[in-house]
């Protein structure tokens, strides 16, 4: 038991690891340092292998990244002017923004159908035993979107009574502690957390993967401060391109990128890879990207995140394909 705590324990703590490279001679802007919010797992890999990689500093930026538990915080410092870049689930960045965080939308870069994965204990064998039973998610995320759409598919509803599933609001790096202590049987959770708990806690297993039948398929939004762009646009184009390039790098050489993060991240350089399987690496701005933003708003819209603005409002506000338009003109299939 001891063992199997210290994956928690070392997690349990705001993990923030840096890196960065030296001041090129000639900068882009006038950004003296970029920072660049990252989560954990594969949808963050890239953040590693653009400035270790110096792929930001060959377009003049000087950039550094910070590695947050999970997107949430990482999408929280993008908007709160404590970061500048940073990606993660557009539900995330509904909730964000409504809370006044200065966030734009300035491109899709991961297609994740695979990721998330709903994790239960080893008595649940399908849906109908959770009535009565505790879940874990953290609200806002991309699984609190995840278990809404669980819900309505497996014919579930939330409350506490014995007929009833009770989701509970957990952080990500305590849900596996959660299912040790049995305070709850199961959540809906990603990487690295659902592969890690399964050799931690004896008999968890995926009930059902977010992908199946094509339920939960997550497309990221890549945010950048709003105000960061307005008044420094030739770092904010500079960064872009350089993200448009590494991400084009992974694609074309990910076991290299795996290598990198592996180490920042602290995870094993083999689980990672067979957990970065889940995602491609593409950065563009397309409709089918619009009408998942647009799902998100409305879902935000429906859980009482948006306050007075409508899920339309929202959405207008927050897609921003002009700052890519720039850089890829190619790359943009939207007006």
């Amino acid at each position: 038991m001891r063992k199997r705590s210290e994956f928690g324990a070392l997690i349990l703590g705001t993990l923030i690891l840096v890196g960065g490279v030296p001041v090129s001679a000639q900068m882009a802007g006038k950004t003296e340092k970029v920072i660049l919010a990252s989560g954990l797992g594969p949808p963050y890999i890239h953040y590693i292998t653009a400035v270790d990689g110096n792929i930001m500093k060959k377009y003049g930026v000087n950039a550094e990244y910070k590695i947050f538990p999970s997107g949430v915080e990482a999408i929280i410092a993008v908007g709160a002017g404590e970061a500048h870049v940073s990606n993660g689930s557009c539900s995330t960045v509904m909730r964000a923004k409504a809370n006044g965080s200065k966030i734009l939308i300035v491109a899709r870069n991961i297609v994740n159908p695979d990721e998330h994965k709903f994790i239960v204990a080893q008595e649940i064998k399908k849906p109908e035993d959770l009535k009565g039973k505790k879940i874990g998610m953290l609200v806002g995320s991309s699984t609190d979107w995840y278990a809404t759409k669980y819900f309505k598919a497996f014919g579930l509803k939330e409350g506490s009574g014995p007929d009833e599933v009770t989701l509970l609001n957990i952080a990500a790096p305590e849900w596996i502690p959660a299912l040790q202590r049995k305070d709850i049987v199961g959540f809906f959770g990603w990487d690295p957390w659902v592969t890690r708990v399964q050799s931690i806690v004896q008999g968890a297993h995926v009930l059902h993967n977010g992908g199946d039948n094509g339920l939960f398929i997550l497309m990221n939004c890549m945010v950048f401060n709003s105000d960061w762009i307005k008044n420094d646009p030739a770092s904010a184009e500079a960064t872009m391109r350089g993200l448009v390039e590494t991400h084009d790098v992974i694609s074309a050489n990910r076991e290299q990128a795996i290598g990198r993060a592996a180490v920042k991240m602290r995870i094993p350089a083999k689980d990672l890879g067979d957990m970065a399987k889940c995602c491609t690496y593409k950065v563009d701005f397309t409709p089918d990207f619009v009408e998942h933003v647009t799902e998100a708003a409305g879902w935000a819209g429906t859980k009482g995140m948006l306050k007075q603005e409508t899920p339309a409002t929202l959405v207008r506000e927050l897609l921003y394909p002009d700052l890519l338009r720039k850089v890829a003109a190619g790359r943009v299939t939207v007006r």
